[in-house]
Formats: C-alpha cells, structure tokens, sequence
C-alpha cells in the first residue's frame, strides 16, 4: 500500500568527509544516496561486502516496521568501500521476514 516501511536503516559515516551532507534537508537526500556522496563529498562507491542474518524485531524496531514485537526480521550489514578499499559507509538494514526478497547477480 505504500504506506508501510519496507526497511529501517542506520548508515554510519566519518563526520570530516561526509559533513556537507549535514547541511542538507531531509527531502534534499532523494532515493539514492552513493550519487550524492560522490557529487558532494567526493566518495566513490565502488563495492561493498553484505552479511544477512535473522533476527526478532524489538519493540522500537517493531514499532519503526509496523510490526508485532519479536516478529521475524532480516538483518542486512553492508560495509561500502572506495576504489582503495577504505571503508565509506557502514549500513545495517532491518526488515520484515515475511516481506523479504534478496537477489545478487553473480558474474
């Protein structure tokens, strides 16, 4: 219905290099967020390593999903890096385990 969160996320960033996005609004940020780090804080995304996990959601987490408290949920930790491999973005994503759907494309 579109009216229901699919994800709730928590994205840590060094505050030195990604400061200009501090300046920004909420509704500044759009849906994609590596093209805005590189147009503004000059971050390439260039790969990024995810573990999935299960878990239960808490109360607060619950809450933020419209879910019942301790309903099962995926856990998707992302590490992005640069072309160097140093660490941009830390990203752990939450969501609802009867809504979930994950593809990766091998090559």
């Amino acid at each position: 219905d579109g009216a229901t969160p699919l994800l709730a996320e928590e994205i840590w960033l060094a505050p030195d290099r990604f400061a200009p996005l501090e300046e920004l609004a909420a509704d500044a940020f759009g849906d994609l967020l590596y093209p805005l780090y590189e147009r503004l804080c000059g971050e390439v995304v260039a790969m990024a390593d995810e573990t999935l996990t299960a878990s239960s959601a808490t109360p607060a987490l619950a809450a933020r999903l419209g879910l019942p408290a301790g309903a099962p949920v995926m856990v998707i930790e992302r590490i992005a890096r640069g072309y160097d491999r140093h660490p941009i973005e830390w990203r752990r994503s939450h969501g609802a385990a009867e809504r979930f759907r994950y593809r990766v494309e091998i090559r």
